[in-house]
């Protein structure tokens, strides 16, 4: 969402196993090319009557498809209420963003360039299903936001009972035909990945590693 004091937004990564999910909501204000990022995360389907908890700590509730989010300020990130629904229809997030200064009813979309302004070639969705035992057949997403900032995340199913939507990823250079990108580690090293653009645009070719030379599963 574009407003006049910058670019507000949410990432959701899901990780499922077999009796398991946990959910994390990124809610970001960016600015003048400033990102300030908060995380918040709930392992458990919020239930109906839940959402009407009136709170003076944060708290996280989410079922699907219908989100909120009560955050008290104790960083960088202002105090907001947030409480949006998810049309699978439209894909779109549509509800009420209370933060000071701010228009509580939005919209949220996925990011686009601004009209007229032709994306990075690199933008788009990338597939993949690999005969390397290393290498998780998945897909790379990357999108562009009106101000050029790029965004970039991994879907992936490591096994039938581990799959990973929306691994974050950080995009370090994307100019043609060359792309590198990192995914941060959560507890070990980061891994680095190194691609190049085919001349007609429709094949990206690299590979996954970290310093060590070992491959992301």
């Amino acid at each position: 969402m574009t407003g006049a004091s910058g670019i507000d937004g949410i990432f959701l990564t899901i990780e499922t196993g077999s009796n398991w999910q946990t959910i994390n909501i990124r809610v970001y204000h960016r600015d003048a090319g400033k990102e300030t990022p908060g995380n918040f995360g709930t392992n458990e389907r919020a239930a109906a009557q839940s959402y009407n908890t009136q709170d003076d700590h944060s708290f996280t509730l989410f079922d699907g498809s219908h989100l909120r989010i009560h955050f008290v300020a104790v960083d960088d990130l202002k105090s907001f209420d947030l409480d949006l629904t998810f049309s699978s229809s439209s894909h779109k997030w549509s509800g009420t963003w209370s933060r000071p200064g701010q228009a509580p009813n939005v919209v949220l979309r996925r990011p686009e360039p601004k009209p007229c302004v032709t994306a990075n070639p690199f933008v788009g969705d990338w597939t993949t299903a690999s005969g390397k035992p290393y290498l998780a057949s998945g897909s790379l997403h990357i999108r562009q936001s009106s101000d050029g900032t790029l965004s970039a995340w991994l879907n992936r199913v490591i096994v039938s009972s581990d799959r990973r939507n929306g691994e974050l990823l950080r995009v370090y250079s994307a100019t043609a035909p060359e792309l590198d990108l990192e995914r941060p580690g959560d507890i070990g090293p980061p891994y680095r990945y190194h691609g190049s653009l085919s001349g007609d645009g429709q094949m990206l070719t690299g590979d996954w590693a970290e310093n060590s030379g070992a491959r992301l599963n």
